[in-house]
């Protein structure tokens, strides 16, 4: 109706257009077709499925599939989504009791867990042996791009291949004897026709030669009895304190905690999964190949993306919107988090004196001057910077503050700053710096101060005071907006974007 109303009965016939260019050309399908449809050890891989990062990265590809990876992330792999409690100490739970195992009594699991999965620790290595079920000589089920079958099926094509039946395996099992470095994120394995003790100890031999003996290790394994130590035998105690190394047990059917179980799970998919070895010999070939194709691309990273729930979304969503509005006006833009913030929360605590951080960013661009964006409580650290850095050309906040009383703030937010700043008594003493009374004025760059009349946190957003007692301050206030106007951007984004591109370049809004 609406089109009816501006156009009359020429909307009967809208004029649309062609929409966005595809992605990829025909050719380009083609190619990925052919892709899809092959093998990835025609082509020299040792998989037995594709993934779409490695048919991405094949020669004459780009761009397909840069999430994922084709192995496991390094982080515990739980079953049934099972996680740690951190509250209830994993000391308590039934350990192998019958199995009459000695040693004298050290720290509880759990934390012996946390130290010996940590990367980089400074003691020592840590090193997690793990095992699979026994590999038999038997068609592996899986997935994988095929033809398509059925009364679709291409008439000149050869039906698919049955699965062969299996009901005499006499060819015996193999056992693979695997260990995890966390330092060097290096996988090791070997094949075995047993699993017992004496090869427990062989492997262990093998990865005692790959430190200095001086370099005391850390096996974290499961409670199998080969790699336990009983009344009747000793060896892998005495050998374990003869070599500078430790040996830890993860609780009773808690395998799981052990981080080599998700390269296990690579391991299995790309690897075994859709395979039907004719010998054991091929099969411990396709294992070796898998275990140096992924030591050698360990460093090879896909892009992660992190989404977070609720305000923190919003964040994220905020800077993305801004980012664009300055780029779309031809500035270059670097975003990033302050101590205390986003995704640094977990890590750092708030710095008063955040035009240091501002001045090591200047000097790692080497460009001349900047313009400064901050978001709510970064309006505060990007005016305090604007006052302190002769570099800043111009500066903008949206929904920061102009001075925080403790004794004025909500609960929540005394909360937040407490967690934040490191302590009640840190909140304190950073609460006390947000003031900018004495620096306004010191601002001589032009300055816009953006808040929101329905602002949600009271008492917190009051940039009014800053814009007036700055000599370029100009104040923008939106009657219907909430904190950092995510439900405005309108009505002062394109102001804000325009105010900086001016400033830094010179070019009208």
């Amino acid at each position: 109706m609406h089109n009816f109303n501006d156009d009359g009965f020429d909307s009967l016939y809208p004029k649309y257009a062609g929409g966005r260019p595809r992605t990829f050309t025909l050719p380009e399908r083609r190619e990925i077709k052919k892709i899809a449809k092959s093998k990835p050890a025609e082509h020299g891989l040792p998989f037995s499925t594709w993934s779409l990062a490695q048919a991405g990265r094949l020669p004459g590809r780009r761009g397909c599939g840069r999430r994922h990876q084709p192995r496991g992330p390094a982080g515990p792999a739980p079953r049934g989504g099972r996680l740690v409690s951190t509250h209830k100490d994993l000391e308590d739970l039934p350990r192998s009791g019958l199995r009459r195992q000695e040693g004298p009594r050290r720290a509880p699991v759990r934390h012996r867990r946390r130290r010996g999965h940590t990367r980089g620790r400074r003691a020592g290595c840590g090193v997690l042996p793990g095992r699979v079920r026994p590999a038999e000589l038997q068609p592996h089920p899986g997935r994988q791009w095929a033809e398509r079958g059925g009364r679709h099926k291409d008439p000149d094509r050869e039906p698919r291949r049955r699965r062969r039946a299996t009901y005499n395996r006499p060819h015996g099992v193999r056992h693979l004897f695997a260990a995890y470095d966390l330092a060097k994120d290096k996988l090791y394995g070997h094949v075995k026709k047993t699993k017992n003790r004496s090869k427990f100890l062989e492997f262990c031999r093998y990865l005692r030669t790959l430190y200095q003996p001086t370099v005391r290790l850390a096996i974290v394994c499961d409670n199998y009895s080969p790699h336990l130590t009983t009344k009747r035998c000793r060896r892998v105690a005495d050998w374990a304190e003869a070599n500078n190394v430790e040996i830890a047990y993860t609780p009773t059917n808690s395998s799981w905690l052990n981080r080599i179980e998700a390269q296990f799970t690579a391991l299995r998919y790309f690897t075994l999964d859709g395979t039907d070895p004719a010998t054991h010999k091929e099969q411990g070939s396709m294992i070796r190949r898998y275990i140096i194709w992924r030591n050698r691309h360990a460093d090879d990273r896909a892009p992660t993306r992190r989404r977070r729930q609720g305000k923190r979304c919003l964040m994220r969503q905020e800077f993305l919107d801004l980012v664009s509005a300055l780029l779309a006006r031809g500035l270059a833009v670097f975003a990033m988090d302050s101590p205390g913030q986003g995704v640094l929360a977990a890590t750092t605590t708030f710095v008063p004196d955040y035009e240091r951080i501002v001045g090591r960013v200047i000097d790692a661009l080497g460009v001349a001057r900047i313009g400064l964006v901050g978001l709510s409580l970064g309006g505060y650290f990007a005016a305090r910077t604007a006052a302190l850095e002769p570099l800043v050309a111009a500066v903008a906040t949206v929904s920061g503050p102009f001075r925080l009383d403790w004794e004025e703030l909500p609960p929540p937010v005394r909360d937040i700053i407490a967690r934040r700043a490191g302590g009640a008594d840190a909140a304190h003493e950073f609460v006390r710096h947000v003031d900018l009374t004495a620096l306004a004025p010191r601002i001589a760059t032009p300055l816009l101060v953006v808040d929101g009349d329905q602002d949600v946190i009271a008492r917190v957003t009051n940039g009014e005071p800053l814009a007036r007692l700055a000599p370029h301050g100009s104040y923008l206030s939106v009657p219907h907006g909430d904190h950092l106007l995510g439900n405005a951007r309108p009505d002062w984004l394109p102001r804000l974007s325009d105010h900086i591109a001016h400033t830094l370049t010179g070019t009208s809004a």
